[in-house]
């Protein structure tokens, strides 16, 4: 799909065989129909990752937060601080996030 839209392949070159079966039943017109139908519905979930995405690292955020100054370590900031460990003795610096 990603070809096809990016026109890098032309759908009607693309060979019956390499189609998904349900699309093989299709013309011409409804498997660009399809496709473009398919792209739309990837476009909408993206959307909703990305959405999703930042409502998880604003509620991480508002949890680091509350837990300021709290002897809470999690997982992610145990391996970032041995990053920090290991990169400081080979002279790397590290910015503030």
């Amino acid at each position: 799909m990603d070809a096809v839209d990016s026109g890098a392949v032309e759908l009607e070159s693309v060979a019956e065989e390499a189609l998904p079966a349900p699309m093989r039943k299709m013309s011409g017109e409804e498997r660009r129909k399809h496709i473009e139908e398919k792209l739309t519905e990837r476009e909408a979930i993206k959307r909703e990752i990305a959405a999703l995405a930042r409502e998880r690292d604003e509620y991480i955020k508002a949890k680091k937060r509350a837990n300021a100054g709290k002897e809470v370590t999690t997982m992610s900031d145990a391996l970032v601080s041995a990053i920090h460990e290991q990169g400081k003795k080979k002279a790397f610096e590290f910015t503030a996030d």
